[in-house]
């Protein structure tokens, strides 16, 4: 019984300290991720555990506050439903709000496109001009792997795309969340009748990829608005 007590005193004086630091670490736009993050791994998990249950009224399970734990230094992840957690310039919010895009499309062309964030220029070369460390490039492509006509764009719902060397296909909603991008609806995806052929920041799908059979490749570069 004595054992039971203790454990029950000691949940409730962890309770309670976690508390104390969630206060601590409030501010007028989310909680300071830094201060969280100095403290010890087991006060940390308790306090990311009573921000969501207590901002969202869910339970979150030991999983999700491990991806949260993992991101205080910076970063986005999502957990349970559309839950996102985000940590930016110190400070983690949940469920941030974002900026509206619109959708937009513009053609593309082989010299250079005006997207609302910046061009997106294309260059076409025979694979022997290719120097070799642009094999592993991400934004190399093979050519004539590009079926009919092709667009730059932002994402849609239900895109998905198997990336060069992956053995599956993802959803790009759960390949952004997995490689925390930001500004996802700005992010320029080339498309083309029979899907997704590059991502910015992803790389391109695998049935585009430099092949030994490949001749003509394309090369996509972009401005500094874009980095």
């Amino acid at each position: 019984m004595r054992l039971i007590s203790n454990a029950e005193e000691e949940s409730e004086f962890l309770n309670d300290f976690s508390l104390e630091i969630i206060e601590k670490i409030r501010t007028d736009s989310g909680y300071d991720a830094k201060l969280l993050k100095d403290r010890h791994i087991a006060i940390r998990k308790r306090v990311i555990f009573e921000i969501i249950n207590s901002e969202t009224g869910l339970i979150p399970e030991a999983v999700h506050v491990g991806q949260i734990d993992k991101i205080l230094g910076g970063g986005r992840t999502e957990i349970i439903g559309d839950t996102i957690v985000e940590v930016k310039n110190g400070i983690l919010v949940i469920n941030p709000k974002s900026e509206k895009i619109e959708d937009w499309e513009c053609e593309f062309g082989l010299s250079e496109a005006e997207t609302p964030f910046g061009k997106i220029k294309a260059e076409i070369i025979h694979k022997k001009n290719l120097p070799p460390k642009h094999f592993v490039h991400n934004k190399v492509l093979d050519y004539d792997s590009i079926v009919g006509h092709a667009v730059l764009r932002n994402r849609r719902p239900g895109d998905k795309i198997k990336l060069a060397g992956s053995s599956c296909t993802k959803t790009l909603k759960k390949l952004f969340n997995e490689k925390h991008i930001e500004n996802r609806n700005g992010v320029p995806v080339l498309a083309d009748e029979f899907g997704i052929c590059w991502v910015q920041g992803l790389g391109c799908a695998d049935r585009c990829k430099i092949k030994p059979e490949t001749d003509k490749i394309l090369i996509i570069g972009e401005d500094k608005q874009n980095d």
